[in-house]
């Protein structure tokens, strides 16, 4: 599979004003999908400790009022 830059995404117009912003595009588009990676990649290098404990209240709270007396999820750990 052949990857493109970002400055291929349009090939280069027939004048400069065309190819500027096709180059402005590419740029701008290359800004989003940097600003996406950088909030995907903060998500994953959270806090693990507060998402296990998060994790442990939900549980609890969701398994409190149920209709059933099985337990929603599995007691272990």
């Amino acid at each position: 599979m052949t990857t493109r830059k970002p400055a291929e995404v349009f090939p280069p117009g027939d004048t400069p004003r065309e190819e500027l912003e096709a180059r402005a595009w590419a740029e701008a588009a290359t800004a989003r999908a940097r600003a996406a990676i950088d909030l995907i990649e903060g998500w994953l290098a959270g806090d693990t400790g507060e998402q296990e404990a998060t994790w442990d209240y939900l549980k609890t709270a969701l398994d409190e009022d149920r209709l059933s007396d099985r337990p929603l999820f599995s007691r272990v750990g």
